[in-house]
């Protein structure tokens, strides 16, 4: 389990005409929610600005982040095992090993009961299809590895309660592999503050609740 507090603080007002902390704290004592800068378009990520959406969803004044879309709702998975191993999977072995079948026999021979010809063309169970989407298709867990690939520079690291922080946790428990960023409110001012001040055409927008 790896869980990393960054605090982002150091990270405000260093460029022209950037929101200084105490406008930033004061936007959200009058407002309630944080001040988000818009960004424009500078070149360094090709098209449109990448999304990053804030869940509250648990309502404790923390936020989620969630790639590209502001909630968890799964895709419907009306398609064949072929197809789901093509969109969501490496490859069979994956389908094989989540339906404990095997592709060749003990002796390394064909399996006569080979996966690929059995499931092949059926519709995927729905509840299987879901098992197998979550660990690495969730919007948080692409925002994680989104966030993890950036260069967002050196925050100062502490495990001291404060404001202004983000938290990537990589596995929550022995048994629970999830992935996921939180920011606190002052710190999804800051996180967006530093993604312009790094030329990363990444816009944080507040979901709906």
């Amino acid at each position: 389990m790896l869980d990393r507090r960054a605090f982002l603080k150091a990270a405000a007002a260093t460029a022209l005409m950037a929101p200084s902390l105490e406008f930033l704290r004061h936007f959200l004592a009058q407002r309630g929610q944080p001040f988000i800068e818009t960004v424009v378009a500078n070149g360094r990520t090709a098209g449109a600005p990448t999304k990053l959406y804030l869940n509250n969803a648990f309502g404790n004044g923390e936020f989620r982040l969630m790639l590209e879309t502001p909630n968890y709702e799964p895709p419907t998975f009306a398609m064949s095992y072929a197809d789901f191993a093509d969109e969501y999977l490496s490859d069979w072995d994956d389908v094989c090993d989540s339906l404990n079948a095997d592709v060749v026999d003990e002796y390394g021979n064909p399996n006569p009961h080979d996966p690929r010809w059995i499931h092949g063309h059926q519709q995927v169970n729905e509840e299987w299809a879901f098992d197998q989407w979550w660990p690495d298709h969730l919007p948080d867990v692409h925002a994680f590895d989104f966030l993890s690939s950036l260069d967002l520079g050196l925050f100062r690291r502490s495990h001291e309660i404060g404001e202004g922080w983000i938290e990537f946790t990589d596995g929550v428990c022995p048994g629970n592999d999830s992935r996921f960023v939180e920011v606190d409110a002052l710190g999804a001012s800051l996180l967006q503050r530093r993604l312009i001040e790094r030329h990363y055409d990444v816009q944080l927008i507040i979901a709906d609740p």
